[in-house]
């Protein structure tokens, strides 16, 4: 009989009991007793005073998540607001209009499975986002935990989740992309599929489905599991030939299935959205063919971010300059970090790879020298795992060179992460690095006690805790941020209330008023429901760029703390207050009058109007 009242079940249950309610009431402190039982857990199964738990583990994955999609009557983040856009249209519609050019229309999941789901079963489609969506996300890391069991036992593997759970793109990031949440699912239930004793050929049929499936939930998750299975065909060869293997699997059947969803997949992404997921697509292809020379000449990215929305007309958040004063005059200008290839990276690459070091503060250096072990205890992982490769699967050691290959080619082709991001990159290769970290990891501290508290120590930084006790207040790179414990602070995410929902609709239902402008959250708020090239802009960096003929949007949160927050790069957003010089909000409102209000939400109108 299945026992449910475990210590470690009852654990998980307050730990995701304490995540929904901290969430619901905005109470920092309850969510600091959740990360505290999350730490606990790990060391109480490092130091065998629990027993590792599947049940645990999902607990543990949901609670991280539903810390902040719970945390307001509304979405949280930026790409998911777009992915309710999508699927509001096939809810009101009844049908999907698969034909509409905005790339995000490609992915089945929130075009066709969301909408549906949410008018067979009467549940809101808002509470399908927020609740029931991230199931499939909290659900990876428990697949994993029985895929890795098989290979490293049950502690090192409860490890390897946790620090799958712990890097900060599982609870941010991915938090705001329902797509590859679902995505994400089926790609490591297509891993357990391939690793699995089964001898049928019914194994392989399913193996297609889900890499179809994989396809049509996210354009760019469909590619990578090609990337997977590329290596990984090209691993099964070289353990047959080279190192004459045995392996259980039957590539004249496997190859040919490949070959067949390719050509569904490459269909598919033409002939929807406008052929624009195709488009993407071939951008990364463009990396993989090119003489790698080629692309160390700058980050290019022919795909920009109107390319991505529903139209091209769309504003783009400006690329803001930082400095100790806030914003400098002058345009979109960017910093000058020369030519070399280490320049090239992202903010947040560079954060990962220990470039920016010495520019870090005091509490960001002790950050990176942990983010930096993390990956020494990979790179160790692997020496150790290759050395004595004979005591793994080499299945499983075929799946790794997938994961390993994604992380070169972000690596050496740093244009090549532009369409996910390579915090997303990284991510997805932990899917199978994750206990190979452990590995390392046990190798440098040789207890898995000491590493727990290793592992303890960087989830305390990347929980966003370090950031919030210290009341940092600069949205960038020195030091992880959380949704859930700093938006309503800083505005590190638009933490969106019914007041604001209620200028929404008047906005939604007044056509008229347009066009309107908005700070990110705002906008991205406004995307809910409104098609961005129905005049839905973005505030200029400037209030002389400002037209006087535009209506203003301001949520409770900007006007609470008179601040307007932009987009500046990747992980990195700046608040400005509105007595800001070049901003000058106080100027761009001046002479403005309130067309509606709810709270403290505001619409402002047009300059002189009445």
């Amino acid at each position: 009989m299945l026992k449910l009242a475990t210590k470690e079940n009852v654990l998980g249950a307050l730990i995701l009991g304490l995540s929904i309610l901290g969430a619901r009431l905005q109470s920092n402190p309850i969510l600091y007793t959740m990360l505290f039982l999350i730490c606990l857990s790990l060391l109480l199964v490092a130091f065998d005073k629990l027993k590792t738990s599947p049940l645990l583990i999902f607990c543990i994955g949901l609670g991280m998540l539903y810390q902040t999609t719970l945390m307001s009557p509304y979405l949280i983040g930026t790409d998911i607001q777009a992915e309710f856009y999508v699927a509001h249209l096939t809810y009101m519609n009844h049908h999907w209009n698969y034909s509409m050019p905005f790339i995000y229309n490609s992915a089945m999941g929130i075009a066709l499975f969301a909408p549906f789901f949410s008018l067979l079963s009467h549940i809101s489609l808002y509470w399908v986002f927020k609740a029931l969506l991230p199931l499939f996300l909290a659900g990876v890391p428990v697949l994993l935990f029985y895929i890795y069991k098989k290979e490293f036992g049950d502690k090192a593997s409860f490890l390897a989740c946790f620090l799958l759970m712990a890097v900060p793109t599982f609870f941010t990031e991915l938090v705001s992309s329902t797509r590859q949440q679902m995505a994400e699912f089926v790609l490591v239930s297509l891993f357990g599929l391939l690793l699995l004793r089964w001898k049928s050929n019914w194994k392989y049929l399913l193996v297609f489905i889900l890499l179809v499936i994989v396809g049509l939930l996210h354009y760019s998750m469909g590619a990578i599991a090609y990337i997977y299975l590329g290596a990984f065909v090209s691993s099964v060869l070289a353990f047959r030939y080279i190192l004459k293997t045995k392996i259980d699997i039957k590539l004249k059947i496997l190859m040919p299935l490949i070959l067949v969803s390719i050509l569904i997949y490459g269909g598919y992404l033409h002939s929807v959205a406008g052929g624009r997921p195709y488009t993407a697509v071939t951008y990364l292809t463009q990396y993989l063919t090119k003489w790698v020379p080629t692309l160390w000449e700058g980050r290019a990215n022919p795909i920009t971010p109107s390319d991505l929305l529903p139209g091209n007309n769309t504003d783009i958040p400006p690329i803001l300059h930082i400095t100790s004063t806030g914003v400098t005059e002058g345009g979109n200008v960017t910093e000058d970090k020369g030519g070399t290839f280490l320049n090239m990276f992202t903010p947040v690459t560079r954060v990962a790879l220990g470039l920016d070091f010495m520019e870090a503060s005091t509490l960001g250096k002790v950050f990176r020298v942990l983010q930096i072990l993390t990956q020494l205890m990979v790179i160790i992982g692997l020496v150790v795992v290759v050395r004595s490769w004979k005591k793994y699967s080499p299945k499983f050691l075929s799946l790794i060179a997938g994961a390993v290959l994604i992380l070169v080619l972000v690596l050496l082709l740093p244009g090549f992460s532009a369409v996910l991001n390579a915090t997303r990159f990284y991510q997805i290769a932990l899917l199978l690095l994750s206990p190979i970290a452990i590995v390392g990891g046990l190798r440098i501290f040789r207890s898995p006690k000491v590493l727990s508290c290793i592992l303890v120590l960087y989830l305390v930084f990347t929980s966003g805790l370090i950031y919030e006790i210290t009341k940092q207040t600069r949205i960038g790179t020195d030091l992880p941020y959380s949704y859930a414990l700093s938006s309503n602070r800083v505005g590190v995410a638009g933490l969106y209330t019914l007041n604001d929902g209620k200028v929404r609709d008047f906005i939604l239902d007044n056509p008229e008023v347009r066009p309107v402008y908005s700070d990110l959250h705002g906008t991205f708020f406004l995307q809910n429901f409104i098609w961005p090239t129905e005049g839905i802009n973005f505030l200029h960096y400037t209030y002389k760029l400002q037209p006087d003929n535009a209506y203003v949007f301001l949520t409770e949160w900007s006007e609470g703390h008179q601040s307007i927050v932009y987009w500046v790069d990747i992980g990195e957003k700046l608040v400005v207050p509105y007595n800001e010089p070049v901003t000058s909000m106080d100027t761009v409102l001046e002479g403005r009058q309130i067309i509606y209000q709810a709270g403290l939400a505001k619409l402002y109108g047009p300059k002189g109007g009445e």
